[in-house]
């Protein structure tokens, strides 16, 4: 009998916590994940013989497989064999940004506390394309890479590969303000409002990050490579190294009906899922919005225009994979 690996690798921000509380449980197989332990399954039959998912954390961490004892990748390949499992990470993807959000926030607040929107949008770019070419970044953090490591320890290979992607402007609001809601983060953001205009300053930060994530994608990009920040270098450097994995990219829209109908006709066409069982336990359209109450409609139209323009001046040929 043939099992499935089946894994949801983000991006985050993107409807994963929905997924994870509200779909995934609902796998006809083994569920692992961040939220898994809101399947009833899992909780009360311990089928996974001790598994513990600060596992799958480590593996994605700097040298963490080194740090995975022998007994443990035992238990972890055990742990895996002969099942068809859903396993869901989102921090496949973007894992380089959150690993290094508050380098990244202290050198775009340095960098953008006395420039324009539109010269915060280039030395964000700048600083991206830079820290994009190194190449101890792009083999630790490159999602080919990472799901390699992955598979290497658990002893499977992935038949499916779920992506949701989000329209960049969306994305990186988002992004930025849970990064700026973080501990040292938040206090470096703070520190920084109280010595300049707070809607300017957000809005110059949000600029630099939106170069910054964008310049970092190029150069992995270049390398064939890519730290999941565009949907489609993410699938080509998946496809590098896995050409036989089936590979499904979902478009995270604001409209339930949209996303609801594009979700369910994904999953029926490649996972295993209890649809019925999770309709009937809400199945309604309810994701993590930003609590900042700053107008995004503003920003997203201004960053739109001023990325456009940035684009053309900076000769980026790539623009389809951002907006």
């Amino acid at each position: 009998m043939e099992y499935c690996l089946n894994l949801h690798i983000g991006k985050p921000k993107c409807a994963s916590t929905f997924l994870q509380k509200e779909i995934f449980p609902f796998y006809k197989g083994t569920y692992l994940g961040k939220s898994f332990d809101f399947s009833s399954d899992n909780r009360s039959t311990h089928f996974l013989n001790g598994f513990d998912f600060n596992f799958i954390k480590q593996i994605l961490c700097i040298d963490g497989i080194n740090k995975i004892n022998i007994n443990d990748k035992t238990k972890l390949k055990r742990s895996f064999a002969e099942k068809n499992i859903l396993l869901s990470e989102e921090l496949i993807t973007s894992r380089f940004l959150f690993h290094f959000y508050n380098e990244i926030i202290r050198n775009l607040v340095d960098i953008t506390a006395e420039l324009d929107l539109e010269n915060s949008f280039d030395e964000g770019l700048k600083l991206g394309l830079n820290d994009g070419i190194k190449s101890f970044l792009i083999h630790e953090y490159d999602v080919g890479r990472t799901i390699n490591r992955l598979c290497h320890v658990v002893d499977r290979i992935p038949d499916y590969i779920l992506v949701v992607e989000r329209d960049f402007v969306g994305w990186i609001y988002s992004l930025f303000f849970q990064f700026k809601s973080i501990n040292l983060s938040k206090k470096i953001v703070d520190s920084t409002y109280k010595r300049i205009d707070q809607s300017s300053f957000t809005h110059k930060t949000l600029f630099g990050m939106a170069g910054y994530a964008m310049g970092i994608e190029l150069s992995a990009l270049s390398k064939n490579s890519s730290f999941g920040i565009s949907a489609f270098s993410t699938k080509r450097s998946i496809e590098k190294l896995f050409p036989f994995a089936t590979i499904k990219v979902l478009e995270y829209r604001h409209r339930t009906s949209d996303f609801k109908d594009t979700l369910i006709d994904i999953i029926s066409d490649f996972m295993s899922i209890d649809l019925e069982n999770a309709d009937s336990n809400n199945f309604d359209f309810k994701v993590n919005k930003s609590s900042d109450k700053e107008s995004y409609k503003d920003f997203s139209m201004e960053l739109k225009k001023k990325l456009a323009k940035c684009i053309i001046k900076n000769n980026i040929k790539e623009i389809a994979l951002f907006v």
